[in-house]
């Protein structure tokens, strides 16, 4: 095997590892707003499902304003 073909290879393999690098980056990031999407939903379901007397309707309005600018 020649050093052209060796080195051929391994730059082929350098090139097929960033763009893996680039495709996993993207998951993270969309798991990322995901995430936050969920925690946001989250924080809308607890003060929802808290009593009345307690309810806090500013954090409420809050908690809908984040989750309809996540959609």
């Amino acid at each position: 095997m020649s050093r052209n073909s060796t080195r051929s290879g391994d730059d082929d393999a350098i090139a097929e590892l960033r763009k893996r690098v680039s495709q996993l980056e993207a998951e993270m990031q969309e798991s990322r707003r995901l995430n936050r999407r969920l925690a946001e939903m989250t924080d809308l379901l607890q003060e929802l499902l808290l009593p009345a007397a307690k309810q806090d309707t500013t954090a409420i309005a809050a908690a809908v304003s984040r989750l309809n600018q996540a959609l």
